[in-house]
This record gives structure tokens, sequence and C-alpha cells, in this order.
């Protein structure tokens, strides 16, 4: 067992927040926690109880297998003892009470009770729903009535009773589409007549959602109301699930208030391109060339794949219409231009199992979250037992007036009324209970009120009173988390304490290493055998199953002479007395500069030349054009070359070689052959084994396989001096200050075992 790995594995866990110390405990509480989760151990005053040290010892060796022997137990103790010692010396200093502590660890809190604050049972059921639903695609339109959701009644029912007469007109015949188009408040309807395409589950708001899948082929809905106001929709059909398709692209875009004369020259174009891919040249060339979708040209025109419902209509049912991959679609027109659409490839729904996951985090975004938020708060209310005094609270509703819409609400209320206890909760497990008044419940309408347009006083204040019963449901629940849930009670401690340690280490050891340079070196020079190269080889080696290919790889190496071509030399040519390079050079001088990115030991030569009837200096000038654009594109000035042979060769051109001195990159040369290079130690690399250890060539084979070793020196074993050694030393000293300060610890804090207590843990 790895001590060391697994201390720091532990990442930080104490008994409990000091913000959260538990409640004294009667006698007869005291002696039934001592029968249920006995101490083990005492650091200083602070009990280390069995289902704290059980938590963090079955999460890093459950699967050991000396688990539960009493070494084991031992050695983990110890290693937790250490740890506590820290962690109560962090306290001691007060480090969980800055600011920033604070901060961070209520962020965490925050996070953590997310998991425990859902209706789970609800989530699930929505998931299962939305999955079975996401078998069908529904195709459908819609026509909004739009009205706020605190609308006044008067407004509502204004709102109610013209979406219904539109209704009315659509069961009767009259055509959705005109409908749509001339009574709709969704501003796309004057375009697409309220058509909105094929969709699944989770595309549309939940209620919406809901009448889709409700409403039968053909059919009118009922008249209902989402966020945005009333709505009837017509299904018009209903499919199995298309699955999911992934497709490229060729896309010229049609600008705003083209001429005919162009938008004729432009379809023209489009086909031209079509007709030229039925003839086979390559879709990659012709996507490059012309298509004007800048985020996806480079790369074929590849999408990311999509489903029915997440883009436009016309787009999804050419794209979905092709069936093998390698299909071509004829150019078809949207919104944003024309197209050429290929299909790459085509995927199935798959099993719930492999979306379960997914399909539930997207229901926690959804609108329908809003259903699991309603079932959380119903069942908190419920299992912490919520009363409410309808009898003070109708009193109070009875002062709401008109001050209240207006957000300036602050009522004269008695005295005795103000006192009057309005709501209450009750924790069954820790019988714990929540009490709170009128007065505390004005408070919060005066926190909380705006402005409101669209309610009465008494509708508003109705409101406000459920909005605060529910808050307070969720914050009563959230203060009893710990109490409810042991797995989030010792996560809380976990984090809490990893918090502490890393402060306090940062403080007393790791920062205190790295600034102590005296010590570090006194340090060294106290230990100085410990620090030593072993004899090594720096060597090039090379192997292959192919002794063919091997022999190639030794032949460009040894005709390289350091410089290893990396791609085909590439030239380009000017006009007479030209020193600027054409446009049409850009892709291949772009090419080799992604060469050059890639790995910086590559090197670009730049080569020019000139004529001798051209001017003096042109060759450099065409030189200087070439390496401006390099280094405007990331190359570096060490990665570059220049050399000028001005009228050498008497010719009007610069050729560009990219180039490496690093031998591994004959591997990318010749296929089949493994480079390796560097300082290998003696002993430690087999190859080695089957050479002279001196300078030289050598080549052998052995089990089936061939090499090549080049020794470019040997360096014999030596002590490494404090630069070379520094790494090691300030880790090696890190380790010496926190054995010293663990001293201290445990001289200041005293640590008592309770054998009995640890022995009965022990299993095997």
């Amino acid at each position: 067992m790895n001590l060391f790995r697994v201390y720091y594995l532990i990442g930080g866990l104490l008994l409990f927040l000091v913000s959260c110390k538990p409640a004294a405990h009667t006698a007869k509480q005291q002696a039934r926690l001592e029968e249920q989760d006995p101490i083990i151990a005492y650091v200083g005053n602070e009990p280390i109880r069995r289902s704290e040290f059980l938590f963090v010892y079955e999460k890093n060796l459950a699967q050991d297998e000396a688990a539960y022997s009493e070494q084991s137990l031992r050695e983990y103790l110890d290693l937790y003892v250490k740890f506590k010692l820290k962690v109560l010396y962090a306290r001691e200093q007060g480090i969980d009470t800055t600011g920033q502590f604070l901060q961070e660890f209520e962020t965490y809190k925050e996070q953590l009770a997310k998991p425990y604050l859902k209706d789970t049972r609800t989530i699930d059921s929505l998931a299962k729903q939305a999955y079975e639903r996401m078998k069908t695609e529904v195709s459908a339109s819609h026509i909004l009535i739009a009205v706020p959701e605190d609308a006044a009644p008067a407004d509502t029912l204004r709102a109610y009773e013209r979406i219904e007469q539109i209704r009315r007109e659509a069961v009767s015949g009259a055509d959705f589409g005109v409908l749509a188009s001339r009574h709709s408040d969704d501003p796309s309807a004057k375009t697409n007549r309220g058509y909105l395409g094929y969709f699944t589950a989770l595309q549309m708001v939940y209620p919406f959602e809901n009448m889709a899948y409700q409403t039968p082929v053909g059919e009118v809905s009922p008249v209902f109301r989402t966020k945005y106001g009333y709505h009837i929709l017509k299904v018009h059909d209903k499919r199995p699930n298309s699955g999911k398709v992934q497709v490229a692209h060729i896309m010229l875009r049609v600008p705003k208030g083209i001429s005919e004369k162009d938008s004729i020259a432009l379809r023209n174009k489009v086909w031209d391109i079509y007709r030229r891919l039925q003839q086979g040249e390559s879709w990659d060339e012709l996507c490059k060339k012309y298509s004007e979708d800048q985020n996806t040209k480079s790369r074929g025109g590849e999408l990311p794949p999509f489903t029915v419902g997440t883009t436009l209509p016309e787009f999804e049912a050419v794209a979905f219409s092709l069936q093998k991959p390698g299909d071509i679609s004829e150019p078809f027109l949207t919104p944003y231009g024309w197209h050429i659409v290929k299909l790459i490839k085509r995927q199935e729904l798959e099993p719930y199992e492999e979306v379960e996951e997914l399909i539930k985090r997207r229901v926690a975004r959804d609108s329908r979250s809003k259903v699991s938020e309603q079932a959380l708060v119903r069942r908190l209310k419920r299992e912490n037992n919520l009363k409410v005094n309808e009898k003070a609270y109708k009193q109070l509703r009875a002062y709401a007036d008109s001050s209240l819409l207006q957000a300036h609400w602050a009522p004269a209320l008695p005295e005795k009324l103000l006192n009057e206890l309005l709501i209450s909760f009750e924790h069954p497990q820790v019988q714990e209970k929540l009490e709170l008044t009128v007065k505390e419940f004005v408070d919060y309408v005066k926190r909380v009120q705006v402005p409101q347009a669209h309610m009465s006083p008494q509708m508003y204040l109705d409101a406000l009173f459920e909005r605060y019963t529910n808050e307070q449901a969720l914050a009563f629940e959230k203060a009893h988390l710990s109490e409810k849930y042991s797995e989030y009670r010792h996560l809380l401690r976990e984090y809490y304490e990893g918090m502490l340690l890393f402060q306090v280490m940062t403080d007393k050891v790791w920062t205190r290493a790295i600034e102590d340079t005296a010590g570090a070196r006194r340090f060294f020079e106290q230990h100085r055998e410990r620090y030593k190269y072993p004899e090594r080889v720096e060597a090039l080696v090379m192997a292959s199953q192919d002794k063919k290919a091997l022999q190639h790889a030794i032949d460009l190496l040894k005709a390289a002479n350091g410089r290893y071509r990396i791609a085909d030399p590439y030239v380009i040519t000017y006009a007479k007395g030209e020193a600027t390079f054409a446009r049409a050079h850009l892709t291949k001088i772009d090419q080799l500069v992604s060469l050059l990115l890639d790995d910086e030991s590559m090197k670009i030569e730049v080569a020019g030349y000139q004529e001798k009837q051209e001017p003096a200096g042109l060759s450099k000038r065409r030189i200087e054009a070439v390496v401006q654009y390099l280094k405007q594109r990331g190359v570096t000035s060490t990665q570059i070359v220049q050399k000028d042979y001005m009228h050498y060769r008497n010719s009007r051109k610069v050729e560009l070689q990219v180039f490496s001195t690093d031998p591994q990159n004959l591997a990318g040369l010749v296929d089949d052959v493994e480079v390796r290079s560097g300082a290998f130690e003696v002993g430690k690399e087999p190859v080695l084994d089957n050479v002279e250890l001196k300078p030289g060539d050598y080549t052998f084979s052995k089990e089936g396989k061939h090499y090549f070793v080049r020794i470019i020196k040997v360096e014999p074993a030596r002590l490494k001096d404090y630069k070379e050694a520094r790494g090691e030393v300030i880790n090696d000293y890190q380790k010496f200050l926190e054995e010293e300060w663990v001293k201290e610890l445990q001289a200041r804090y005293p640590v008592r075992i309770i054998e009995e207590n640890l022995l009965a843990l022990v299993k095997k």
C-alpha cells in the first residue's frame, strides 16, 4: 500500500464545520450515540468517530487486498491522525474565518446541495415521458395571441376570446396558414404561415409539447396557455423518429436586394458546381473553393450531427431525405442561400439507458423543470409539516391595497397581528421547528415587492405568500441536509477540510520550501549522495520489423547530414519585376505554416532568386514579403532561414523548404520505423545491452526486429550540482519540513487511540 499516495487522496475531512457544531446531547442521547457511532481516537479534544473514519477508509481502500486487516487499519489511522493534526492547527489559526475561505466554501455548499434538493421520482418520470415522445416527430403549425403571465383578468379574457374566435374559424375549415399570417403574434408567422416543421420532445416549451402530442393528426387543438400567451396548433403529421444525421454542405449566400440577373447567375453557378460533383470532381476541393460558409469550408463543409427541429425545416427536409453516406442532394434554397448537401452518416435514436443522464440534464433545464420543482416543494411542505395560520393571513390580506401594486406597501398593522405566528415547519428527523411571524412575512414583502400592472393587490399578495412559503420550505430543508443525508455531511466535511489543508500546507510547507533557498541548499549539502546521475548514453535509436524500411531510414539519416526534409519544396514564380506573391499561393503556404506551428523543431528555408535583368535587391524583397506573411501567421523568427541567391540560376522565384533538425521526425518520413533519441540510462535501456558503449553507429537484429543505434557520447555517473538537482531537492525538503512540523503538532495536541473500538473494525 502506497501510504504517501493514500494520504493525499484523503483530501480533507473534519468532524464537522465550525458553523455547524453539534447541539449539546443529553446523557441518554450521548450514550445512544456512543453505542451507534463509537469514538476510534482523539486528536487533542477532537473525537474521530467510526462513521467518519470508515467513510474515508472505504473511499480510498475498499478495494485493497489488505483492507480491514489490523495492519491496514492502523496504518491508515496513523495517516488520518496526522491529517487531523494539521486541520486542527489550521482551525486554531482562523483560516476558516477569512472572507475568501467562507465565500469559496459557501459556493461549494450551494453546488453540493443541488442534487439533494430535487424530486428524483418526478424527474425520472419526466425523463421517461420525454424519451417515449422522442420516438415520434410531430409536424405542426401554430397561432399565438400574446398575453403576459401576470396580465390583468380583463386583458387575459380579451386574449382568450380572440384566440377562441380564431379557433372556431379554423375548425370550420378556414385555411390555418392564412389565419396564422393574419392574426398570429409570432413574428415569423408572416413568412412561414405559422409552420414549425417537424419537432420532437424537449424542443418546445412543455405545455406546447404536451398539446402537440395529445392532438390527433389533421385536427386543431383546444386553446392552451404558455408563458408567451394563448395558442392553438394544428397537427399535420406524426412519424417515427428520424434519428440523427451528419452532413456537409456547400453554401452560396444570396445577398439582400440581389438583382434578378445576379440571382439567375448565382443559381446557374450552384447548379454548375452540382454537375461537376456528379462528374466526379472532389467535394473537398469544390467546397474549399466555392463555399461561403467560412466556419466549415476548410473542413469540407462538415456540420455537427443534428436531429429534427434544430435547424431550418427546409434544410432538415433535404438532409433527412438522403439515405446512404456519400449521397449528394440537388441544389436547394433556404433563407441563408443556396445549398448542396452531402450525407456523412445517419444514427438511430439511442437506447434509453445510453441517453438517460443526458435527457435528465435537459429536463432539469427545460420548462418542465417547474413540474419537478413544484413536486419537490409540495413534498417538503408535507414532510416538514407546514402549518399556515389561515386566520392571521386572512386578516393580513385585508390590508393589501394599491400601494402594493406600486411597490410602496408598508401597512400600519396592529402589534398583535404583527406578532401572530403565520407559518411553521417541523423537521421529523431532528425534531426542530421553524416558526415565522406575520412581521417576518411583511418585511419580506417590503424587500421583494415590484410594481405590477395586471393584478389585484390581493392576487399579488397571494403570489408573494406562495413564493415566501416555497422559499422557506427549501431553506428549512437545506439547513438540515446534514442530518438527513450522511453522504452530504461527509462530502461537505471533505471539501471544508480539503480547503483548510491546502491553505495550511501552502503556508507551512510548500511555499516555505520554495522561498527558503538557504535551508534547501543546506539540506542538499547534507544529503549530497542522494542526487546523482547514473551512467548515461546520448543516442539515437531506430527500430523496425521491416529491414528495408529501417535501411531506408538509415540512408536518409546519413544523407541528410542533420537536416531532414519534411515536405516537398514549394516554388512561387513571379512576373518580371514583381516582389509580391499572388494570393493563389496562400493555400499551399498555409499548409506549410501548419507543419511549423505543430512542431517548433521544424524550420522553413525561404530562398529567393531574380533574373540578371531585374533591379538589384528584388530577390531580397521577394524573401521579405514571404517572411512577413509567415510571421503574421505565427511562425517564429527562429524557425525561418533566409537565403538570398540573387542571380544564381537566373530565375524569378522563391523556393520554400520545410525541414527539421530533430532525427525523431524520420519516423514521419518512413513508414513502420520507430525513432527515439535522448539520454538513456545504462542498465535501464535494453537496446544498449547489444552495442559497445562508445560513440559510433551499430546495427543488429533481435527477436525478429531490426535496430540501428547511433551513440553520440557516453557520460559517466556523477553527482548533480544544486541547479540540476533543484526540483528533487525542493520535493525532498518539503517532505522534511512536513515531517518536522508533524512532530511539533504531535507534541502540541495529544493523540489517544481507543484500542477496543479500532480492533472491532478488523475483519481479517
